[in-house]
């Protein structure tokens, strides 16, 4: 998938699933997880969303378990591929920082409600999906890592470091309302530039 040089917006987060019920589906789901919580919405919520009967719904789903890692997958793996798009052809360290807590902030702007399911629902997910969506978080943390250790002599240092700008950025999803907050690339520049002074300190 073609990655573009500003998060997705829209259907563009949603490529991986074809056009039709499953990706509707997905995109229900997010929705109504985000309202109600993932406990708490059932699978007629979701099928009554976009006009389906529940019966329906496990045509294309097994259950509301796999449609919460759908949509956690889709999440994780939009960030991780927006995040490695934003440094190709940049080698200075310190634009590199810039370039990936830029992106990574957008994307929770951009995205937030999506970002706030996959962020509060982690521990609802069942353990083989909790599994698979947990590795590709460790990837992305890795990718981050990559570029702030030119920065640091130790690696206790480098994980905290880490572990704290992306955490600023995850809690974009959290406080974030279109219309009110900051426009998202005008966020993401600032926390570009906050992490930089942070990690030159």
């Amino acid at each position: 998938m073609k990655i573009s040089s500003e998060p997705s917006v829209g259907g563009e987060l949603w490529e991986m699933l074809p056009v039709g019920p499953r990706r509707a589906l997905a995109q229900a789901a997010a929705s109504e997880f985000g309202k109600r919580g993932y406990h708490a919405t059932t699978t007629r919520h979701i099928a009554e969303h976009v006009g389906m009967s529940p019966a329906g719904l496990y045509v294309h789903y097994a259950s509301k378990a796999e449609l919460l890692f759908t949509i956690s997958r889709i999440g994780h793996e939009s960030v991780l591929s927006e995040s490695s798009a934003a440094l190709e052809g940049i080698s200075s360290p310190d634009e590199r920082v810039h370039a990936l807590v830029r992106s990574f902030t957008i994307w929770h702007a951009v995205n937030h409600n999506l970002a706030r399911v996959i962020q509060y629902e982690l521990r609802s997910l069942e353990p083989k999906h909790y599994q698979v969506i947990a590795a590709i978080r460790r990837s992305t943390e890795a990718l981050a890592a990559e570029v702030f250790r030119p920065l640091f002599r130790d690696a206790e240092s480098l994980s905290m470091h880490t572990v704290a700008i992306l955490s600023l950025g995850i809690d974009v999803a959290r406080w974030y309302v279109p219309g009110r907050s900051p426009d998202p690339i005008v966020l993401g520049e600032a926390y570009a530039k906050l992490a930089r002074n942070l990690l030159r300190a």
